[in-house]
């Protein structure tokens, strides 16, 4: 199989994963709430501002605030204003926020186990350590392909 075919397959492939929606099948929150309820419970404090939560997720604070908006409504998270700076607002999950999170995980963690026994443990270490290798690599190119943007933009000043 030439590079090119490589490419196209493997881009193929990771496309029919996502397609699979699994949030959505599984009857679980969609995956940027997930990922939002989980960096709020991994700060230090389990409070954490909105634009932490951006920067971590590398995306704008409006998606965030988007975000924890659909959050609120579910009554999962609870958006407290610092009384020193009104400015800055802090996050945190509430007790039904833990549950939905908790529950959502273990269905995750289910589905997710039964899909690898069908891999032998090496398989999966493989399979692993590739997906965090390309992920590395994928941020490197990416990391060019910005350095070449700002190279070029420099350029045409």
């Amino acid at each position: 199989m030439d590079s090119t075919s490589k490419s196209m397959h493997f881009f193929e492939m990771t496309h029919n994963i996502e397609h699979f929606n699994l949030c959505e099948k599984l009857n679980i929150m969609p995956k940027s709430e997930i990922i939002t309820i989980k960096i709020i419970l991994k700060s230090e404090d389990k409070e954490i501002r909105v634009c932490e939560i951006a920067k971590k997720l590398n995306v704008s604070t409006p998606a965030v605030s988007r975000t924890l908006r659909r959050l609120e409504e579910k009554e999962y998270v609870e958006r407290i204003t610092d009384k020193t700076d009104r400015r800055n607002t802090h996050v945190k999950v509430t007790t039904k926020g833990k549950d939905a999170f908790s529950a959502d995980m273990h269905k995750m963690k289910s589905f997710m186990d039964c899909s690898l026994e069908h891999l032998s443990d090496t398989e999966v270490e493989q399979l692993i350590f590739l997906i965090n290798k390309l992920h590395s690599s994928m941020q490197d190119e990416l990391k060019k392909i910005n350095n070449n943007k700002i190279y070029e933009e420099k350029d045409t000043m």
